[in-house]
This record gives structure tokens, C-alpha cells and sequence, in this order.
């Protein structure tokens, strides 16, 4: 009897747990579910919270400006998107000459679909047809810079700061914004893409029309560059651009050593007789020889209003690398300017005369020696007049010639 009454007491509390579970976990029914808003929580409890039980696909919209919006197949079109939105023109205009990089040098780089057995006339054709496809998007893409940013640009133009050639404009160019340098270099170093191309286009055989369109492109590139240089900067360009030029060309300058103001003059006389490019572009190929000589006697009278008329003088003399060594050693050993004139004179007299013997066709073998060595003995006996005790020096430095007729 009392086992049975504790097996009815088990089964009822278990019945009674069961149904307290049942009604316990039983899910919420929707209409009865009361979800307060953001504000009446923070209100409550005074922190912000999260809705998260918002319907799938409920997007917040926080800024409706998006890059896609600016983006354009069309560089007008993306350069205007750009400037409305306030992006700096600097910063436009290096986007823009980035993705022009990457457009060309992709297209340079596009495989070659011309089939491996053409050979001859149509390899050339081919490769012609690629070159010529190469030169029009170059000048579409350059014509599109200038349009948009008064930009030059060239593929040959280079990027890297410190390589030799921005380091040179940028000696050249001298104190200007840099706007105005980038402009700059840009117009400069298109001078031997523009020689190219006319080259190319007839096949490095110039006539009178070829170097008239090379004239018209210098002419138009200093004008360019006058627009974006000021008049001070453009002379100081000028200057220094001229310099770089009579040092290549010109080893006396240096010796001379004229003075700042000297070297200024020279080298803006220069660039006025031959102006800006006209190396570059080899326009002197299309000068006659009496264009070339009125060239050189202008050059010369400027020379010698700037110099006078003893030092410009020494200054063609100084041309020559014979007399250059002479001065060189008569400045080392304390002579006279005038000992360096003489002993110059008697080299070039010799060199004449050893020239003339050589050349002599009816003159025996033997005699021509003979005489050879006494122009060799001569001239031994007029340099060691000239030279007393430094004789010896001059002959283990560089006056090897007077000894050994084979240096004349």
C-alpha cells in the first residue's frame, strides 16, 4: 500500500514538471511580441541599441557618392567628373598620364600577329603598319593632354627623378614651379620624338619639306615654351642651355676662363645665331655652306665685341687641342703667353712641312728621310731656344713631336 502511493506521487509530479516544460519553451507568437524602438530603449536605459531584426535585404544608405559615379570611357568626360567633385588638377593630371602610360605600353607590347613564315616585303609591311599604329595613338594621346592639361608628353620621356636626363632640365630650368618644370620637360623632350617620326616617315631620306616641318615644330615648341616660362626664367633657360652646348662642342671656353658675365653674353649669342632645338633636330643638315659660313661670321663679330679682339684670338686658337697642350704646360711652367704662340707656331710650321714631304710622290725614298730627320733636328734646336732649362720637362710631358716627326 505505501509503495503504491509514493509510484502515484512519482508519476504525478512528473506529469506536472512536463506540462511546466511544454508551456515554458512553447516559441512566442508574433502578435503578442512587443519590440521597443532605438529611442524608447535609449530612453530606458540610456545606451543606444542595435535593431537587429530588421527584414532581409534592408539596406542603410549613408553617403550616396560612389567612385563608380565618376568613372568614364572617356577621358573629357572623367577629367570634367573629376574637377566637379573638387579633386586637385595635380592629381587629375597624374591619373590620367598614368593610364595613358599603361594604354600605350600596352599597345607596344601587343603580340605580334604577323605569321612566322612572312619574310621579306610583308614582315616590312607589317612591321611598318605597327609602327604607324604605334605614331597615331601617340598623337592622339599627346593631343589629348594638351587639350585637357596643356600637357607634353612623350613615350621617351623619363619617369624616374633621378635619372640623367630630369636631372639635366631640372639644372637647365633653373627656380620654377613645379607646373611650370613638368610643362617644360615635357615640351623639351619631345624634340627627338618629333625628329623620329619625321624620320621615320621618310625613311631617314630628308628633303627641303622635311627639315621645313622640323623648322615649324622648333618654331612652335619655343613658343610654347616662352608661354610657360616668364621672360627672366626663359633667358636664364637660354643661358644654360647655350653653355651646355659650347661645352660639347667647344673644348676653349673653358680654357679661356672668361668671366660670369663673359660666359653669359657668349652663350646667349650663341642661342640667338643658332636657337633652341636647332642641334636637337640637326637643322644644320639643311643649311647650305653659305648659310653656315654667315652663321660662323656672326657668331664670330658678337665674340669679339664680347671678348676683344686679343682674347678671342686666343680663344680660336685654344680651339685646337695641339695649342691647348702647349699653354697647358707653358701655365704650368710659369712661361709667357707669348713663348706658348711661338713654340705653337713652330709645331704647325713642321706638321706642314713633314705633310708636304709625305706627300711627295717623285721624291726618293732615301732623301725624304734624310730630310725628314733634318726637320727634326731643326726644329729640336728652334724648341730648346724656346724653352731653355723646361726643354727637358716639355719633352717628358707632351712634346713628344719634337723628337719623333710620326706625332705631327
Amino acid at each position: 500500500m505505501k509503495t503504491a502511493s509514493l509510484l502515484m506521487l512519482s508519476v504525478g509530479l512528473n506529469v506536472a514538471l512536463a506540462a511546466a516544460a511544454a508551456k515554458w519553451l512553447r516559441a512566442p507568437q508574433p502578435s503578442v511580441l512587443s519590440v521597443p524602438t532605438q529611442t524608447e530603449a535609449s530612453a530606458k536605459t540610456g545606451v543606444a541599441c542595435a535593431v537587429t531584426n530588421l527584414p532581409p535585404g534592408t539596406t542603410f544608405v549613408t553617403n550616396r557618392f560612389h567612385w563608380r559615379q565618376l568613372e568614364s570611357t572617356n577621358y573629357d568626360e572623367f577629367v570634367a567628373n573629376l574637377r566637379r567633385v573638387g579633386c586637385p588638377e595635380r592629381t587629375i593630371r597624374d591619373l590620367i598620364v598614368a593610364d595613358v602610360w599603361q594604354t600605350f605600353a600596352a599597345f607596344k607590347n601587343r603580340p605580334d600577329t604577323t605569321p612566322f613564315w612572312a619574310n621579306g616585303p610583308r614582315r616590312v609591311a607589317a612591321e611598318r603598319q605597327r609602327e604607324a599604329e604605334a605614331f597615331q595613338l601617340k598623337e592622339e594621346l599627346q593631343a589629348m593632354l594638351r587639350r585637357l592639361f596643356g600637357y607634353e608628353w612623350t613615350p621617351e620621356l623619363e619617369r624616374d627623378i633621378f635619372k640623367d636626363e630630369q636631372v639635366i632640365c631640372r639644372v637647365l630650368l633653373g627656380e620654377v614651379s613645379e607646373d611650370q618644370f613638368q610643362r617644360a620637360y615635357g615640351l623639351i623632350m619631345s624634340a627627338p620624338a618629333a625628329k623620329e617620326e619625321v624620320e621615320w616617315r621618310c625613311r631617314n631620306i630628308f628633303l627641303d619639306e622635311d627639315y621645313a616641318e622640323l623648322r615649324r615644330w622648333r618654331d612652335e615648341a619655343e613658343r610654347q615654351l616662352r608661354a610657360i616660362l616668364p621672360p627672366a626664367p626663359f633667358e636664364e633657360f637660354c643661358a644654360r642651355a647655350g653653355l651646355m652646348d659650347w661645352l660639347f662642342k667647344s673644348g676653349g671656353l673653358e680654357e679661356l676662363k672668361p668671366t660670369a658675365t663673359e660666359l653669359r653674353q657668349i652663350t646667349l649669342a650663341g642661342v640667338q645665331v643658332r636657337p633652341l632645338g636647332w642641334n636637337v633636330l640637326e637643322l644644320e643638315e639643311s643649311q647650305t655652306k653659305e648659310e653656315k659660313d654667315a652663321d660662323k661670321a656672326a657668331l664670330a663679330r658678337r665674340m669679339r665685341e664680347i671678348l676683344g679682339e686679343a682674347r678671342f684670338v686666343e680663344l680660336e686658337l685654344l680651339e685646337d687641342c695641339n695649342y691647348r697642350g702647349i699653354r697647358s704646360f707653358a701655365n704650368e711652367s710659369l712661361l709667357p703667353i707669348e713663348t706658348a704662340h711661338l713654340l705653337y707656331e713652330v709645331r704647325k710650321l713642321a706638321a706642314e712641312e713633314v705633310q708636304n714631304l709625305r706627300q711627295d710622290k717623285a721624291l726618293d725614298p732615301t732623301v725624304r728621310t734624310q730630310q725628314l730627320e733634318a726637320v727634326t733636328a731643326s726644329v729640336s734646336r728652334e724648341v730648346n731656344a724656346l724653352l731653355g732649362s723646361k726643354f727637358g720637362d716639355y719633352l717628358q710631358k707632351s712634346g713628344q713631336w719634337v723628337t719623333n716627326v710620326n706625332r705631327l
